[in-house]
Order: C-alpha cells, then structure tokens, then sequence
C-alpha cells in the first residue's frame, strides 16, 4: 500500500514538473481559457436550473402530471361538494313528497306498509318524479334515483328495491340540460304520464347488489352522522353496458330512521365527457378515479376509452412515481386520495409508460444538444483567441530571438515593455563594451612604453656590459 501511495505521489510530481517545465504558453493559455469558458457555461448551467429554465430531463413531465392531478382532483372535490348539496335538498324534498302520499294512504309511518303495495309504491313513484327530475337537471351527473327500502315483491331470491332511477340519453358533453330523460328503473305507467321513455334493459325494481356501499347505507340501523354520504365503487349496471358509480345520502323518517337512500349517477361516458382532455406534447393524459379491491389492485373510472377500462390495475411504485400495470399496458403518474364523505377513492392522473419513456430521452437529447453547443462554443472561442492574440505573441517572441532589434508587431504592453528593456540593456551593455575597449586600449599604450622602457634599460644594461668587458680587457 505504501510502495502504491509512493508511486502515486511520483507520478504526480513528475507531472507537477513537465505542467511547469515543458508546457509551451500556447498550451497553458488553451488549457487555462478552456476552464475558464467552461466554468462560466457551467455557472450558467446553474443559473438556468434555479430559475427554472434549464430542469432534469423528467421534472417538466413530473410537474405537468402533478399540475393535472391538484387541477384534477379540485374539481372532483367541486362536484362531490356540488352533488352533496343538492343530494341534501333531495333528501328532505323526498322524505316529505313520501310522507304527504303516505299520509293520503292512510298509512302515515308505518313503513313496512310500503312491501307487497304496489298502490302506495306507484303514487310515490308519481309524487316524486318531478322533484327527482328538476333535481337531476340542477346536478353534475348523468342520472338520478331513490330507492324505499320496500318491494312489489318480498317473496323474490335477490331482493330488489322500488323506486325511481332516470338518466340522461346520449351524452355528448357535459352540458346534459337538453338531453332526454329516460327511466332505467321505475313504474312504466309514471314514465307515460311525463312523457319519457323506457330504457332498453328497463326493469321494474333496482337491484343494488352492484353497489355494496349502497347496500350497507340502506340497511343501516340509524343515520350515522359519519355515513351521510358516499361515494360508491364503481360497477356494471344490472342489465346494462354501461359503468358508473352512485353518490349516495340516506331518506330519513321523522323518528331518524333510515327508509331510502337517494342520489345520483355518475356514468363512464359522462365521467369521461365532463373530464377535459389533456395532452402533454402530444400524448393524451389519462384521469382516474380508482377503487381500492386489494393490496396494490384497483379499479376505476377512466378519463380516456381503452381496452384496460374493466382490467385490475395494479400499482407499485419507484420511488418518486407510480407505476401502474394494467395487463399488458404500463403507465407512469401520481396519486392523491380522495374522501368523499364515508367512503374512501384515489384521483390518478398517468401517461403511457412508453411516452413516458419517449418523451425523457426527448428531454435528454436536448440537454446533450445544449451541453454539446455549449463546449463546441467553448472550443472555438478558445481557438479564436489562440489565433487573435497568442499566435502573435509567438511570432514576435521568435522574432526577438532571430532579431532583436526589430520592434514587436502585436503591438501588446507587456511586449513593448520587453523590448524596451532589452533595447536600454542592450545599449547600456555597449556602452560598457566601449568602456572596457578604452581602458584595455590605455593599458596596451602604457604595456607598450613599458616595453619600450624595457627595451631601452636592456640597452643600456647590454652598453654597460660591453663597457665593462672593455675596461676589463683594458
């Protein structure tokens, strides 16, 4: 480990060195405006994504999705707080059309009455029908009904309840004020007297075994404060094509209990109308609101048309989504619950997975484009400086090296200055040199006297000798 570290430390001197020594400022200039331009475009990067403009590939789809689902789920609380008012009105107006014809018949508060008297059944049927019916003009829904909880006939294997169940035909849009009314479940001989039709799968009575909540609610012993509405599941209509779900609130005695539940109709087809499309570039948004019928399993009410209307979806989630699995098909969204009264739903707005998917590497490709403008940018402006300004510096530093005294060409304070001083240098240097020539020229003028002086004492010196060699013969 210690050998490793060493070996590291090594070569990270080594590089230390050749950055200092062997690196040409060309190099260095490239290197060092390089990180400069890259740091502003990653400043810039930075700033982009705070404010907003510059954002994780999915964070626009995520914030669309969650968007829709609090517009989404505001308006089903609307409706739901729209119906609650009217289903409140309803209840009172039905307890007291019901309780006048019992009164008539003689049979005032005695409820039980009601079972196996088609007489008194029908006449409620008759005094109740065009409360019921302004009532479903006024409300959000595609239909409306009350049921007593009496028969025409106990005696039957499923029971089933009387009253009056009416629903608009052919819904187009949400606007349903001058669609025609139908009766899906009532007496025939009412939907004669006003003028409507009978429903294609008309019956008699209503079986509520559909609606397990609507069930409970009718049978309950008194009226809990906490089970003054509901919203039920969704489900099939006996003898129907059609899905929906009833929002529901109890008929109430006089004495406080419980003789009917009454409210109205929320179908697929006018859930799917009175949902506005939306679109997310392109690929439609898809609005739910699901059932709960297991851990992770759920059921709904779907904003688009698709083959998964009647398909167990089953959720899990990623983290941050929630992924939803609906045979074949996957989707990708959010969730938020909803409480509508007792009862208990989630609003789910999703997209298709694989549009989700498209559309992220959509927003990824972006992304890369911007980031690749940005360093293509940072390239070549590195390379336009280079050129601009270090490829003179290069020239004029070459030329004082081939001849320094020519005046530098890219004309840059730093060079001028440079020049000057090797020119000052240079004279300052000759001056020096003509100095020194001088000085060495005084000292051979006085090296040559000497030697002439030396010369001429060798002279004497010589006549001296021979003079004395002389007086010496002498």
């Amino acid at each position: 480990m210690l050998n490793k570290l060493t070996k590291i430390k090594r070569l990270l001197l080594i590089g230390k060195e050749i950055w200092h020594n062997k690196r040409s400022m060309r190099g260095r200039f490239i290197i060092y405006l390089l990180s400069l331009v890259l740091l502003a475009g990653s400043a810039m990067l930075i700033l982009l994504n705070v404010i907003g403009i510059v954002q994780p590939p999915s964070h626009d789809i995520d914030r669309f999705l969650e968007y829709e689902l609090n517009t989404r789920t505001n308006d089903i609380k609307r409706q739901m707080n729209a119906l609650a008012a009217h289903n409140i009105d309803l209840s009172q107006q039905l307890q007291n059309d019901i309780d006048r014809v019992m009164l008539e018949q003689g049979i005032y508060n005695n409820y039980d009455a009601l079972n196996n008297n088609p007489e008194a059944l029908t006449a409620i049927q008759q005094a109740t029908y065009q409360t019921l019916a302004a009532k479903m003009q006024q409300a959000p829904a595609s239909g409306a009904l009350y049921l007593i909880n009496a028969s025409v006939n106990t005696n039957l294997l499923e029971p089933t309840y009387n009253g009056l169940f009416l629903k608009f035909t052919n819904i187009y849009s949400e606007n349903t004020l001058f669609n025609e009314t139908c009766m899906f479940r009532g007496n025939p001989q009412v939907a004669r007297n006003n003028n409507i039709s009978l429903y294609s799968t008309w019956q008699l009575e209503l079986n509520v075994h559909a609606y397990p909540q609507a069930d409970k609610l009718l049978h309950a012993k008194e009226n809990n404060i906490s089970q003054q509405y509901i919203l039920t599941d969704v489900a099939n209509l006996k003898e129907s094509w059609e899905q929906s779900r009833l929002f529901l609130m109890p008929i109430n005695s006089n004495n406080g209990r419980i003789i009917g539940i009454c409210g109205f109709e929320i179908s697929s087809v006018y859930f799917q109308q009175r949902t506005k499309q939306a679109n997310y570039k392109g690929y439609p948004l898809i609005t739910a609101i699901l059932d709960k019928k297991a851990d992770n399993e759920y059921q709904g009410q779907l904003s688009n048309p698709a083959s998964f209307v009647n398909a167990t979806i089953k959720t899990s989630s990623d983290g941050e989504h929630e992924l939803f699995t609906a045979g074949q098909e996957r989707f990708i969204g959010f969730t938020a619950p909803l409480t509508v009264g007792a009862s208990e739903h989630r609003v789910a707005v999703m997209l298709p997975a694989d549009s989700y998917y498209h559309l992220q590497r959509q927003a990824k490709m972006r992304l890369l484009i911007m980031l690749g403008i940005i360093l293509l940018l940072s390239l070549l402006s590195a390379g336009y400086f280079s050129k601009r300004y270090v490829d003179p510096l290069v020239a004029d530093l070459q030329q004082l090296q081939q001849n320094p005294d020519a005046p530098p060409q890219a004309n840059v304070l730093e060079l001028n200055q440079f020049f000057e001083f090797l020119q000052n240098h240079s004279e300052q240097q000759a001056e020096k040199l003509r100095q020194l020539q001088s000085e060495n020229n005084q000292v051979q003028k006085q090296y040559g006297l000497a030697a002439m002086r030396l010369q001429e004492a060798q002279e004497k010196q010589k006549q001296t000798a021979n003079q004395y060699l002389h007086l010496e013969e002498q």
